[in-house]
């Protein structure tokens, strides 16, 4: 079962859109795009959305293979 976490490895701040995007099977870059046109008109809903949404999703576990 796919869990919604943030995805670290492939994010670039918080990961919090590599796990959103591959939670839901979409392309990390257009739901970057879609969320910096967001951001343009509504900076302060976007940057509060990103803030929240950052820190209520956990962290994807690493599984290490020493």
């Amino acid at each position: 079962m796919n869990k919604l976490t943030r995805d670290t490895n492939k994010g670039w701040l918080t990961g919090m859109f590599a796990g959103l995007c591959g939670y839901l099977g979409l392309s990390l870059f257009w739901c970057r795009v879609v969320f910096i046109a967001f951001a343009m008109f509504e900076p302060i809903t976007a940057t509060l959305v990103y803030a929240v949404a950052a820190f209520l999703m956990p962290k994807r576990k690493c599984r290490s293979y020493y």
